[in-house]
């Protein structure tokens, strides 16, 4: 694992800078012979990821755990229909390949990982926050108090399902309409379930500053 660490940055960066490069170039076999590589680091980190959350000793599995591997999924799925996207024209050609691929990048791998990174960082920071104005520890809330679990869990449904619906309408304009109302009631769910732990926050805070006032 650790070879995989070190080397994967490096490696990452010098082939996203040949990526670039490239375009000045317009040269079809160069996008293909740098893309690949791209696709297979991708699919290594995605695989290794995956792996390590499989293996891990704490099997407990929240949605930031949950969404993390909705992420690494979705790059998985990209990264294979990259390489068909390059290695077979029937696919290379067709417009809407590239939509598919799009979706898989944005709402799949980028969504997916950023909401999994807020509903982990915004319990934490509520709590060290509150830890800091200087109550007991016995009064300083859990994390899991910060965020009600099924209200992430719920939401995580429907993004999962917003997400398959978005790759459907892809190929069947029909479901898009369906697809766009989905996306934007789960955007909107984790919306709200940002701001009820920000009014979690000021409750908590007003209860330990009781505390500290009146002890």
């Amino acid at each position: 694992m650790l070879w995989f660490a070190r080397g994967f940055g490096p490696l990452l960066l010098l082939l996203v800078i040949a990526w670039s490069g490239q375009y000045f170039l317009d040269d079809v076999r160069g996008s293909i012979a740098i893309g690949l590589p791209l696709l297979a680091i991708f699919s290594a980190y995605a695989g290794m990821t995956l792996w390590l959350q499989y293996t891990r000793r704490r099997k407990i599995h929240d949605a930031t755990s949950l969404y993390f591997r909705v992420a690494m999924l979705s790059l998985l799925g990209f990264d294979i229909y990259g390489a068909a996207f390059f290695l077979i024209p029937a696919i290379g050609t067709d417009p809407r390949a590239v939509v598919w691929l799009g979706v898989l990048a944005f709402a799949g791998v980028f969504v997916s990982a950023i909401t999994g990174m807020m509903y982990k960082i915004t319990p934490f920071l509520n709590w060290l926050h509150l830890q800091r104005l200087g109550a007991p520890m016995s009064a300083v809330p859990n994390m899991k108090k910060m965020l009600a679990a099924e209200a992430m869990s719920g939401q995580l449904r429907l993004h999962v399902l917003a997400l398959l619906l978005l790759l459907a309408a892809v190929w069947l304009p029909g479901l898009a309409r369906l697809a766009g109302v989905a996306f934007a009631a789960s955007s909107a769910w984790l919306a709200w379930n940002l701001i009820s732990a920000a009014q979690r926050y000021r409750v908590f805070k007003d209860q330990i500053r009781a505390v500290v006032l009146h002890p």
